[in-house]
């Protein structure tokens, strides 16, 4: 559902389904990709970095691993302060 949220640029509901995620996760690698995922729904910076990455659904969208490096490299230039970041 959030992935669905963000294409459509609902981020106040992939948010909530976000949270919700995080709080029914069962381990701890899906409270980390929750967290992040979170972190790429913040401000319009970090859903044009990091959540082109974490939200890429399909072939289509999914950036190339060299444009997923550069966003992601682009994301912590941005967010110098988030341990994501760095």
């Amino acid at each position: 559902m959030a992935a669905l949220a963000f294409h459509s640029g609902d981020f106040a509901n992939a948010e909530a389904s976000e949270k919700k995620v995080l709080e029914l996760a069962t381990d701890e690698g899906e409270r980390r990709t929750a967290q992040a995922r979170l972190r790429a729904l913040r401000t319009p910076n970090a859903r044009q970095t990091l959540g082109r990455v974490l939200y890429a659904t399909t072939s289509i969208r999914r950036p190339t691993a060299c444009m997923s490096f550069f966003l992601l490299t682009d994301y912590a230039r941005l967010h110098p302060d988030d341990r994501l970041g760095p």
